[in-house]
C-alpha cells in the first residue's frame, strides 16, 4: 500500500538498489563524429531536418549533463522535453526511446560504475538494532578502528556497533527513496495517471538537517521532527519525479516547492500535468 512505503522499515528487509546506486549513465564525449552520429539518429528516427537535429540535440546534452536515473525512461523523457523545449512534437514515447535505444546500441550513451564515497559521521543509514535484529533508522557516529560503525538509532537516541554487513546507507533503499522507484502502483498527485509511484520528499532528504528541529520553511506547516519530514511528500510517478527534480537544486525545491499546492502551481509542472495526463498508460499495474 501507499502508506506501507512511508512507514517504518524495521519489519522488513528492506529492498535495496545498490547497482543503481553505483552507476550512471552518460553521453559519449567524441568529438564531431559523435555529434554528427547523434544528429544522424534523431534525423532517421523522429524525421527532423539537420537544423531542427542540431538544436535539439544541443538542449538535450544539456538536459542530461545533469545527474539524470541511469535508466532508459528518464532519459527517454529528457529527450521528449527537449523537443518541447525547441517547439517541435514531443509527444511519441514509443520513437523518443528508440533514439535512447539506438544511441547507447551505437556506444554513444555509455554506463559508467561509480565507487560509493565512504559513509561519513552524519551520513543517514539503516542499520540493525539488537534487540530485534531488525532494521531502524539511524546515523553514523563514527568508524571504527577495528572496523563496522559506531552509530545512534534515530528513533531510540540508541548508540551501538554495529558490523559494515548490518549497515546499509539510505541512498540505496528503493522503498522511500527520492531518486529510486517505482514502488506501489496508484494514481499520481501530478498527472493523475494509475502507475508504479515514488514518494517525493517536498523537503528533499538531504536537506533534512538544515530544518530538523529548526524552523521550517515558510508555508510548511508541521513539526521540523525526523517523522514530519519523512511523512511530508507527495507519490508521485517516475515521469513526474524525473521532472521535479530537474527543475531546481534540492535545496531550492526545499525553499519554493515545499508544498503539494507549490508543486502543481509552477509553471513548468504545470506545463507537464497537462501532456502527461493526455499520455496513455503502456503497462497494466495490479493494486
Amino acid at each position: 500500500s501507499t502508506e506501507a512505503t512511508r512507514g517504518n522499515l524495521g519489519q522488513v528487509e528492506p529492498a535495496i538498489d545498490r547497482a543503481s546506486a553505483m552507476r550512471r549513465w552518460v553521453m559519449r564525449e567524441g568529438g564531431k563524429s559523435s555529434w554528427a552520429t547523434c544528429s544522424a539518429v534523431l534525423r532517421e528516427v523522429l524525421g527532423l531536418d539537420a537544423a531542427q537535429a542540431e538544436l535539439v540535440l544541443a538542449c538535450f546534452a544539456a538536459a542530461v549533463s545533469e545527474d539524470i536515473n541511469a535508466a532508459a525512461d528518464a532519459w527517454t523523457l529528457a529527450l521528449r522535453e527537449s523537443l518541447g523545449d525547441c517547439g517541435l512534437p514531443d509527444d511519441d514515447d514509443d520513437m523518443a526511446g528508440e533514439v535512447i535505444a539506438r544511441l547507447r546500441h551505437a556506444g554513444l550513451i555509455v554506463e559508467e560504475e561509480e565507487e560509493a564515497p565512504p559513509l561519513q559521521p552524519g551520513a543517514e543509514v539503516l542499520a540493525r538494532l539488537e534487540v530485534d535484529g531488525a532494521w531502524h533508522a539511524a546515523v553514523i557516529d563514527r568508524a571504527l578502528d577495528e572496523g563496522g560503525f559506531r552509530v545512534v538509532f534515530t528513533e531510540y537516541g540508541k548508540p551501538q556497533d554495529v558490523a559494515v554487513e548490518d549497515v546499509i546507507r539510505l541512498d540505496d533503499v528503493v522503498a522511500d527513496d527520492d531518486d529510486v522507484g517505482p514502488t506501489s502502483a496508484g494514481e499520481c498527485e501530478m498527472c493523475t495517471r494509475v502507475m508504479p509511484l515514488t514518494f517525493h520528499h517536498l523537503i528533499p532528504r538531504e536537506t533534512h538537517a538544515k530544518y530538523l528541529n529548526k524552523v521550517l520553511p515558510d508555508g510548511v506547516h508541521g513539526e521540523p521532527t525526523r517523522v514530519f519530514l519523512n511523512q511530508h511528500g507527495m507519490m508521485v510517478c517516475r515521469h513526474c519525479h524525473t521532472h521535479i527534480h530537474r527543475l531546481m537544486p534540492n535545496d531550492e525545491l526545499a525553499a519554493r516547492l515545499n508544498t503539494k499546492d507549490a508543486v502543481l502551481a509552477h509553471p513548468s509542472i504545470a506545463r507537464h500535468i497537462e501532456y502527461a495526463s493526455k499520455q496513455k498508460v503502456r503497462h497494466r499495474w495490479h493494486r
